[in-house]
């Protein structure tokens, strides 16, 4: 019984292990995502300030005070966009986390509903080991009476044996003394007869 709860309890510790190491690439993928959409957005911003610089340089030589208030307001309005974009992206990684979290509260319960069952398990072997524990005891009740019975019937048979050997012993005290008894009566008479 205890090399099954060993085996179970390394099977628990392995399936954990897979789970944290499930749960860790996939956190790694992510990051890696996140790093690779940074990496791109940098590129762009620096790309575009490439291009706004360019085009600063171009306007102030070509452009008229129109065109540079609607370069201004293009580039109020990318800033709006990229703003948007980053709250639509720090709302991803709340529902992501939020998602995680809600995987490890699954996990935590699922350890306890474990836990739970093993210990119940526990219990009914600690009842089945007191039972066997019982009978066990039962039993040697049972041979230590029936080796007391046999030694009762031991002991009365001796009692048997004992009392026919007195009364056999009180048979020959009988006759020795009868015999006895007659050979005094022969001295006497012949005692008489003389």
């Amino acid at each position: 019984m205890k090399v099954e709860l060993e085996l179970e309890q390394e099977q628990e510790e392995e399936l954990d292990q897979e789970q944290e190491e499930e749960l860790d690439q996939e956190q790694e993928e992510e990051q890696e995502e996140e790093l690779d959409q940074e990496q791109e957005e940098e590129l762009d911003r620096e790309q575009e300030e490439e291009q706004e610089e360019e085009l600063d340089q171009e306007q102030e030589e070509e452009l008229d005070q129109e065109q540079e208030e609607e370069l201004d307001q293009e580039r109020e309005q990318e800033e709006e966009q990229e703003e948007e974009l980053d709250q639509e992206q720090e709302e991803e990684l709340d529902q992501e986390r939020e998602q995680e979290e809600e995987q490890e509260e699954g996990l935590d319960q699922e350890r306890e509903q474990e836990e739970e069952q093993e210990e119940e398990q526990e219990e009914e072997l600690d009842q089945e080991r007191e039972q066997e524990e019982e009978l066990e005891q039962e039993e040697e009740l049972e041979q230590e009476r029936e080796q007391e019975e046999e030694q009762e019937e031991e002991l009365d048979q001796e009692r048997e044996q004992e009392e026919e050997q007195e009364e056999e012993l009180d048979q020959e005290r009988e006759q020795e003394e009868e015999l006895e008894q007659e050979e005094e009566l022969e001295q006497e008479e012949e005692l008489e007869q003389k």
